[in-house]
């Protein structure tokens, strides 16, 4: 979708006019986001709060504009989830209009419950009680929440087309990269080949590809909300279990003034709970769980830590321990 669609920078405005008149939609002015593909400036979507009259009372609620058309549209995929849901705890926002999309204007919307709630996890890095919290809800999650699939599995799947398309995203970061070194090109190439042979051997499986603790929020004691469901699809085994892992690791780079060890404690702590879910006691689980981490720590190292400032020295902490744990992983699989 980054590299497809019409940019929504010089547009919003004027179809948030036309939305708010049709659909009784009342927005508040300071109070909206832009999701913006990254070093592009193109804008994507556009998040607004707001109010919209329903049987003569006006509900809080979010306005999203999408300005590029998703193989699936997000209200089939929250219709879908919806059907198939089985969670007593979790459950999808509840959408009140639905504006299909429109080729001639290049935009969808859906107007959606304002779920008011924190993430389940807010402190960098994370308490204990909020790591276990997470976990227990991912538990949840995987039981109850994606029993029958309602997308098509794919018919073929290239990890290396990923890893290129990723790549070509920071080509032009990488050329100033002052933390990358000439074997990180060499541990990509394997961890490439092994992924793309694990994968040939265990298959996909389908997921909630943005399970993360910034959209699972909870909005009383018993029932947590799970946005961004655009990204539900077919992944490697466990992609879900490691995503969250993943971005905390790498967001440690905030942290002020930080001690290398504190990199190694913090998967520790993730490990400690991964690595006992009840899905992996099994050495074909733990082979699963260890596929997961690879197909993510090969764009941790090569991509995604270009989202990092590259000044800091907390980022070459990080990058280094990124490196580190390529090199596990790949040892781990010959």
């Amino acid at each position: 979708m980054r590299f497809e669609g019409k940019d929504l920078k010089n547009r919003w405005k004027r179809i948030l006019e036309d939305i708010s008149k049709s659909q009784k939609f009342s927005p508040e002015a300071s109070t909206f986001r832009k999701s913006i593909w990254w070093k592009t400036g193109k804008v994507g979507a556009v998040f607004i709060e707001g109010s919209i009259e329903k049987e003569g009372k006006a509900m809080p609620a979010n306005l999203k504009v999408q300005g590029t058309k998703p193989a699936t549209s997000e209200f089939e995929m929250i219709q879908a989830f919806e059907k198939n849901n089985k969670s007593k705890i979790i459950r999808p926002p509840q959408v009140y209009t639905h504006i299909p999309w429109d080729n001639e204007k290049h935009f969808e919307a859906l107007i959606i419950e304002r779920a008011r709630g924190n993430p389940v996890i807010v402190n960098n890095p994370p308490e204990d009680e909020e790591i276990d919290k997470f976990f227990n809800l991912y538990e949840e999650y995987r039981a109850n929440c994606r029993q029958t699939p309602w997308v098509a599995k794919p018919k073929k799947y290239s990890y290396r087309e990923h890893v290129d398309r990723w790549l070509s995203i920071v080509e032009r970061q990488r050329s100033a990269d002052k933390l990358g070194r000439e074997e990180d090109w060499d541990l990509m190439e394997k961890g490439i080949g092994i992924v793309e042979e694990e994968i040939e051997r265990v298959g996909l499986e389908f997921v909630h590809g943005h399970f993360t603790s910034g959209d699972l929020i909870q909005v009383n004691e018993n029932e947590i909300v799970l946005f961004s469901n655009l990204f539900w699809g077919w992944r490697v085994p466990f992609y879900d279990a490691v995503f969250e892992y993943h971005w905390k690791t790498l967001w440690l780079e905030k942290v002020k003034n930080l001690p290398p060890e504190l990199v190694e404690k913090e998967r520790k702590r993730w490990f400690d709970k991964v690595f006992t879910l009840s899905e992996m006691q099994s050495e074909r689980g733990i082979r699963k769980i260890n596929l997961a981490l690879l197909e993510r720590a090969v764009p941790a190292l090569m991509v995604d830590r270009f989202f990092l400032d590259q000044n800091k020295e907390s980022t070459k902490i990080v990058v280094e321990e990124c490196r580190k744990e390529l090199k596990r992983l790949i040892k781990n699989f010959s």
